[in-house]
């Protein structure tokens, strides 16, 4: 098979598991690289890993979703780069970025020699209700009165390095033991801690309030980073609260 027919049947095969979003794995290897896309529908969540590699070649894959969403994306250990019809968005590695789209069409684009590693957490709105009107009752925060109000917002370009805190969390996650309903319990419950922690960094960036730059935590952050996930680790089977987290 030709190179440009073979990448061709990879775009496709990668734009329909994606626009589709339905329960599954696709994985590629060939000239053009290895590709590996896993995405699994849980208690009012979606999560999808993509791990791509390039090889001599770009790729570009288009993908869109028509549901309202809050997009939770953290790169791994490779640049995420995506492009809707007027701008590019890029998110480099060891980042993370919040989102809500009502809907939106896309690439995700790749050059050659390039390597993409991601998780995204796709909540609905039943996932996150609850949690945001516990925090609109205890803050003015801008953010959260977005996302109740279903009011479109990107932060890819803006995006934050990713703290001890929610590298913990995201390892935990990856590494999840269970299965079952013990495994959405897990995932569920520690995804809302992430999403706790990212209405928290994220918020002055959409509200426009100076963010401090410097992104070394020290000694009590650290305890108190260790003293949540602990939190976690122990009452994922009990209702979350912000006031208890």
């Amino acid at each position: 098979m030709n190179k440009s027919k073979l990448k061709s049947e990879v775009g496709s095969s990668l734009s329909t598991f994606l626009t589709e979003a339905k329960d599954g794995q696709i994985q590629n290897s060939s000239d053009l690289g290895n590709f590996y896309c896993a995405i699994e529908n849980l208690d009012n969540f979606t999560v999808v890993r993509r791990h791509f590699e390039t090889s001599t070649d770009a790729i570009d894959i288009p993908f869109s979703c028509m549901e309202p969403s809050v997009q939770m994306i953290f790169s791994m250990d490779g640049q995420s780069a995506f492009n809707d019809r007027f701008e590019p968005f890029l998110l480099m590695p060891h980042t993370h970025c919040i989102n809500f789209f009502n809907s939106y069409q896309c690439r995700n684009l790749l050059d050659e020699n390039r390597r993409q590693h991601d998780i995204t957490f796709r909540l609905k709105r039943s996932f996150y209700s609850e949690l945001i009107a516990n925090h609109l009752a205890s803050s003015e925060d801008r953010l959260p009165e977005m996302i109740f109000h279903q009011k479109q917002f990107n932060t890819i370009n803006d995006h934050l390095p990713a703290d001890a805190g929610i590298l913990g969390i995201l390892k935990n996650i990856i590494e999840c033991p269970f299965k079952g309903e013990m495994k959405t319990a897990f995932i569920r419950e520690h995804i809302r801690a992430l999403f706790t922690l990212q209405l928290f960094h994220f918020n002055p960036i959409v509200s426009g309030k100076k963010i401090r730059q410097d992104t070394k935590i020290n000694k009590r952050d650290e305890d108190i980073l260790h003293d949540v996930k602990k939190y976690i680790d122990e009452h994922f089977l009990d209702p979350t609260s912000l006031e208890n987290l």
